[in-house]
């Protein structure tokens, strides 16, 4: 050390002791001799964990090793000998400076009421976000019970004045089927019983896609939001321009429904407020794990910071705010009048990765299918039926056998039975449903034309024709028929099919 520094630390108040990497002493000045009741010069070259051998061992310890290892200054206060004292470590490349002060009493008294003060201010803060988000979780849990109470009396109105009313007319019209005695009577009376039939079909999908599309899970969230735009389109006049990035099709079907859910809001919001005919809708990857939907318009806009979040649909901007948050997302609204509207939500989703097609392992064996006749003229027409529901498979079953050139060959519950099914039997025609279990419907026609590219494949679909239709037919369906087509419509679909193999 330079005699000049040497001279200004040896008078200095404070301990300042200098070690090498090899922690023996190089420096002590008189302050820290002192409290060792002995002179600086005969404590260089010990060792300074003999000469403090009370703090060996210690935090103390640890954090001046730590300090000579990252060359790293590390402050903090240590009791000893009956008082305070703040240490500060100062590495170098050759070695470490310890500073030792002791702290007034005064001053440790200021210290401690310091940090209490910060304790107590720390405390009352995080007091007030728990109980305000007790409070924010409470009206979710009451505004959650509302939206359930409010479902289940719509679905009992609906099942009252429609579905049921349907229905009993129907039965009705069967009674009055023994009554009739001319031929064309029966067949006007039998129009009208199908008549009422379908439209209680149509009634009880409504309510189906009403609770959830099953494009969304079908097809995921893209198809899902495609979906929603032509309604808001067709329903209301608003034309929505829909953006969807690469990477956005979330794994969980919770969070999927969610932003579906979601995004219906924020466009119903624009359709009762916004008084625009036209809207937008981004779908988008955000911060790495989240995935961002934003909603915007140039309509009459609003005052963001007097919003109302609370709807009468039970799905509100209260609702989406509340469980984005809880999942560690954000719903941001930026608006104001005249200056139209952008609603943002952020999610963090685990993401679906892309995969190629299923295929499950192909078969050896050539399958069951007996060898044609002579005459393949005189061979009735073998069918497969692919439905999760049997009474289903059953009555349809039955009704194609009414034609002598149809053979119902088999049936199977769900895709992956289909497949196999498919294999063993090589029907000519399978007339295979969407939404199955375990596999369902398009991925089973993927898997069951890739393998058996001469099978001609119906699909057979409680959906919406143009929700599932081009998803079957590019997995290789040759056509799309709803299961209440009339069942000699179906006949005649197949028949033709056939003629033109």
């Amino acid at each position: 050390m330079a005699p000049q520094l040497s001279d200004i630390f040896r008078r200095v108040a404070e301990a300042i002791i200098a070690v090498d990497r090899n922690w023996v002493l190089e420096y002590v000045n008189e302050a820290a001799a002192r409290g060792l009741d002995r002179q600086p010069e005969d404590l260089i070259g010990l060792g300074f964990w003999d000469v403090f051998p009370s703090v060996t061992g210690t935090e103390w310890e640890n954090r001046c090793r730590k300090a000579l290892e990252t060359q790293v200054p590390v402050f903090f206060n240590e009791t000893m000998d009956g008082g305070v004292f703040e240490v500060r470590a100062y590495p170098s490349p050759t070695g470490l400076t310890i500073l030792k002060s002791q702290i007034s009493h005064r001053d440790h008294e200021q210290a401690l009421q310091e940090l209490n003060e910060s304790l107590e201010r720390r405390v009352a803060e995080r007091t007030a976000a728990a109980e305000k988000r007790a409070h924010e979780l409470r009206q979710l849990v009451e505004e959650l019970g509302h939206t359930e109470q409010r479902t289940r009396v719509s679905l009992a109105q609906i099942l009252h004045d429609h579905l049921q009313q349907l229905l009993v007319a129907a039965k009705f019209r069967v009674r009055g089927l023994q009554y009739v005695r001319s031929p064309a009577d029966l067949a006007e009376q039998t129009r009208q019983l199908e008549g009422l039939i379908n439209d209680a079909i149509d009634e009880a999908r409504s309510v189906a896609v009403g609770l959830s599309p099953p494009i969304l899970q079908e097809r995921g969230l893209a198809a899902g939001l495609e979906w929603l735009c032509r309604q808001f389109e067709e329903g209301h006049g608003l034309t929505v321009d829909l953006t969807v990035g690469p990477g956005t099709e979330p794994r969980l079907d919770d969070a999927k429904l969610f932003l579906f859910q979601a995004a219906r809001e924020l466009l119903m919001n624009v359709v009762e407020h916004a008084g625009v005919p036209k809207a937008s809708l981004e779908l988008r990857a955000g911060a790495p794990g989240f995935l961002k939907l934003v909603v915007k318009d140039q309509g009459a806009g609003f005052d963001a910071g007097k919003v109302i979040v609370r709807s009468p649909s039970g799905f509100g901007l209260f609702n989406i705010q509340q469980r984005s948050e809880l999942s560690g997302g954000a719903l941001e609204i930026r608006s104001e009048p005249g200056g139209g509207c952008e609603i943002s939500l952020s999610i963090p989703v685990p993401l679906r990765t892309p995969l190629a097609p299923g295929l499950l392992p192909p078969r050896d064996q050539p399958g069951e299918r007996p060898p044609p006749a002579p005459d393949a003229e005189d061979q009735p027409i073998r069918i497969v039926i692919v439905d999760d529901h049997e009474i289903l498979r059953e009555g349809l079953a039955n009704l194609l056998e009414s034609n002598s050139r149809i053979k119902v060959v088999g049936g199977a519950g769900d895709g992956a039975a289909a497949v196999e099914l498919a294999r063993r039997l090589r029907p000519d025609v399978i007339l295979m449903d969407i939404t199955m279990p375990t596999m369902n419907g398009i991925e089973a026609t993927r898997c069951i034309k890739s393998e058996l590219p001469d099978c001609r494949i119906i699909a057979l679909s409680m959906h919406e024709r143009e929700d599932m239709e081009r998803a079957m037919r590019e997995a290789g369906a040759i056509a799309y028929v709803s299961k209440d087509l009339p069942w000699d419509e179906l006949n005649s679909v197949i028949l033709e099919i056939l003629s033109e193999k």
